[in-house]
């Protein structure tokens, strides 16, 4: 009798000990994310990733100001640009995009979202994404559809860009993702910029240049994706989809 009390003293012990490492990594996992991004760090990607020698000082500053004011890390992947026309002054312009993922994380900060789900609906051109958003101060759960035909992005000619060719389902849940979350918490997320998928950004995050070995570097046109699965930002959502299953059915 005295041996089955340790043990389940021991067990209860061992919980109690787990919890609380738990709730300590939380802690500093939301210090850490709480860290005001410093105009130092945002500099130091830019030259990291070439782009400081591309931007003309205004939109250098402009990208300062908007990563400042939302606090978005490019070092974590969560803002970025790209510079279209450089050798066209008449028609030169930049895009400030961020990744769909600050929507997810910045609802989990809130508190008070209490589950959350994403599925397609359908085969193209009748393809939906359908978003289900749980909040703990309300009733009934949020819903948002976002319809292919009317989010996919097309080239001037008219030609599906090629990430949206080779990824429609991923790409349209992408947007549904963004624009729902923005949606059910306007006062938290109204005002972010746009994602690369709303913008129609048909590129990657910019990466840090590796200026020692230029043998083996390919172009953007010769990059080829087989399947959405070899691509780190659907890794990442399906990572997110499985851990914030819905809670409610």
């Amino acid at each position: 009798m005295a041996k089955q009390r340790f043990q389940l003293f021991k067990k209860k012990e061992v919980k109690e000990e787990k919890t609380k490492a738990l709730v300590k990594h939380k802690q500093a996992e939301k210090e850490i994310q709480n860290l005001p991004i410093q105009e130092k760090e945002i500099v130091e990607w830019l030259d990291a990733t070439g782009l400081s020698k591309r931007l003309l000082p205004a939109e250098k500053l402009q990208f300062l100001k908007i990563a400042k004011c939302f606090g978005l890390n490019p070092f974590r992947r969560e803002i970025f640009l790209n510079v279209y026309n450089e050798k066209k002054p008449d028609e030169r312009t930049i895009s400030i995009v961020i990744g769909y993922t600050v929507f997810l994380k910045r609802a989990e900060r809130i508190q008070i979202l209490d589950g959350w789900g994403c599925i397609t609906v359908g085969k193209i051109p009748d393809l939906k994404a359908v978003l289900t958003i749980y909040r703990k101060d309300r009733k009934f759960p949020f819903i948002y559809e976002v319809d292919y035909e009317e989010v996919v992005q097309r080239k001037h000619s008219g030609e599906i860009t090629s990430f949206w060719r080779k990824m429609p389902k991923f790409m349209t849940k992408k947007v549904c993702i963004s624009q729902g979350f923005r949606m059910c918490f306007p006062d938290e997320l109204g005002g972010l910029p746009y994602t690369d998928a709303e913008r129609g950004e048909d590129q990657e995050y910019a990466e840090p240049i590796n200026v020692t070995d230029t043998k083996n570097t390919k172009t953007e046109d010769s990059k080829t994706i087989e399947s959405d699965a070899e691509l780190p930002e659907y890794t990442e959502l399906k990572a997110l989809l499985e851990n914030r299953m819905l809670k409610k059915c």
